[in-house]
């Protein structure tokens, strides 16, 4: 009895263990996104210029970049608002040893993508308690091994800020306990960050109400005490900044889903969601799903859930993967639940300890794995794909390093603006920026601008310095010499085409000197 008694502990020691590493692979997940792709794009421009702006200008709201360029529709403050303060201190210690101010960005990334974590965390060992510790390492894994999941958690986007309320949401939720608390953050979420998160945060309600975890008046009373608060907590802020009583999300909801007026960035089919975004998102953790509402019946809910989420979303014309960020996690739920049982199955330990499984079980639990770890292999793709997709932020970077000495006035083209430039990136006097839109090619020299950076190779009073290329599209190496020769070499048979996109110009009487000053300088 003894040695069994010190098995056990040993066991439990070793799986705390295992769960401790599965959550740092993850955490590691996701600081490699970061750092392979420090630059943002447009989706997440407002939320990025407005942590800058909250950052360096501070009280100085008629600086605040949002008064030039407020977009489509107005966004909230609240997400930009909360990650500035958490990076305040690196903002400072970035400005007292005099580095650049990209920097800063890389802390407001990384505080997103550690609030993420935090969320992430807080849902596994949910999922574990409630679904049984084997089902939290497979989410983990499952997690990590995907792209769009990592990727995303330190993006500044409305989807990622709504993700981590709702996720710490739903970590209630799988427990089954403090509904109050369910309804109070979805609420938030909903009404703060993101409008869409009504779909969720409807089907989340409805499941509560049917199983009896919540009657309709609690949840009626703690709705409408949950909505109030955030719109009180939302609007007076929000105002404030956009100068006009105003409620961000009630805009943006009124703006993609009464008037439709999303469909204008494309539209997409019905299924798109299922055939298309799901698959890629999960990789091999969409074959899973399917098992775990199979062999789970706890994982029954959450699969419900999420899948009415992605069915009532369908039925909005513009869909992009990214909105369907909230109910990853429930779909990673439901694979996982079915890999811990498939691992059951396949290694069952009986009363006298000898382990028995049909080989059937075993090919089943292998498959299980082989789709998990697999899933890495295109996610790396996607990766690279990804470091390679922001030209804008580089070719800023490469002016700044060509000939900080002579280029002061800088245009930045709009295809440059949307693929990585953002007010972190920017340099102090003498150098000046301007995003300004709709100025004519031909004008650009008589605006005094003494370089740029645009989409277009030829612009007449400027010679080009340096061309950056950006991605263009995945192609497989199609000459089977080579795709052996990369396989054994352990590389993907796989090209990663690109093209140049954004051009560097400086003007051409300034062209002569800067060449000079950047021969004498070296190469970038």
């Amino acid at each position: 009895m003894r040695w069994k008694r010190v098995s056990n502990q040993n066991y439990e020691k070793q799986s705390r263990q295992v769960n401790e590493w599965c959550e740092v692979v993850l955490l590691v997940a996701i600081i490699l996104h970061l750092l392979v792709a420090p630059y943002t794009k447009v989706e997440e421009s407002f939320n990025m210029q407005a942590a800058h702006d909250l950052l360096f200008h501070r009280g100085n709201l008629t600086a605040y970049d949002h008064h030039e360029f407020p977009g489509v529709v107005p966004r909230t403050f609240t997400g930009a608002a909360i990650l500035a303060a958490l990076s305040y201190p690196a903002a400072v210690l970035v400005n007292a040893a005099g580095l650049p101010k990209f920097a800063a960005q890389y802390a407001v990334r990384a505080a997103l993508g550690l609030l993420s974590f935090a969320a992430l965390m807080r849902l596994r060992r949910a999922i574990a308690r409630a679904h049984g510790p084997a089902a939290g390492r497979w989410w983990a894994l499952l997690c990590a091994c995907q792209f769009h999941l990592p990727y995303y958690a330190s993006r500044l986007l409305p989807n990622s800020l709504a993700a981590v309320v709702s996720c710490t949401a739903l970590a209630e939720w799988v427990l089954a306990r403090r509904p109050a608390a369910v309804v109070a953050l979805m609420a938030f979420a909903t009404v703060v960050l993101r409008g869409d998160m009504l779909l969720l945060s409807g089907a989340v309600g409805v499941q509560m109400l049917a199983s009896g975890r919540l009657s309709l008046s609690a949840g009626l009373k703690w709705g409408a005490l949950a909505v109030a608060v955030s719109l009180a907590s939302t609007v007076p802020f929000d105002s404030l900044l956009w100068r006009r009583w105003v409620w961000p999300e009630g805009e943006v909801l009124w703006f993609n889903t009464v008037l439709n007026r999303s469909s204008e960035w494309g539209v997409m089919p019905l299924h798109w969601y299922w055939t298309s975004a799901l698959p890629r998102a999960l990789l091999g953790g969409a074959a899973l799903v399917p098992v775990g509402a199979l062999l789970d019946a706890k994982a029954r809910a959450p699969a419900v859930v999420a899948a009415a989420f992605v069915g009532m979303y369908s039925f909005l014309p513009h869909k992009e993967l990214r909105f369907l960020l909230p109910a990853l996690p429930l779909f990673n739920l439901v694979a996982a639940a079915g890999m811990a049982k498939l691992e059951l199955h396949a290694f069952p330990v009986s009363k006298d300890g000898r382990k028995r499984a049909p080989l059937l079980a075993r090919l089943a639990f292998w498959a299980g794995t082989v789709a998990v770890v697999g899933s890495l292999f295109p996610a790396l793709v996607l990766l690279r794909a990804s470091h390679l997709n922001y030209p804008g932020g580089v070719a800023l970077e490469r002016l700044h390093a060509f000939s900080p000495c002579t280029m002061g006035t800088v245009h930045i083209g709009v295809q440059a603006a949307m693929t990585g430039v953002t007010r972190f990136g920017e340099l102090g006097p003498p150098w000046s920026y301007s995003k300004a839109e709709g100025i004519p090619q031909d004008s650009l020299r008589d605006h005094g601008f003494s370089c740029l950076l645009s989409g277009e190779a030829k612009v007449p009073g400027y010679t080009v310095l340096a061309e950056v290329d950006g991605f263009r599209r995945l192609t497989a190496e199609t000459r089977l010499a080579e795709a052996v020769r990369r396989l054994l070499s352990l590389r993907l048979p796989i090209n990663w085409e690109v093209a140049p996109m954004i051009y560097v110009h400086l003007r051409s009487d300034l062209a002569g000197r800067g060449r000079e000053e950047h021969a004498a300088g070296g190469a970038p």
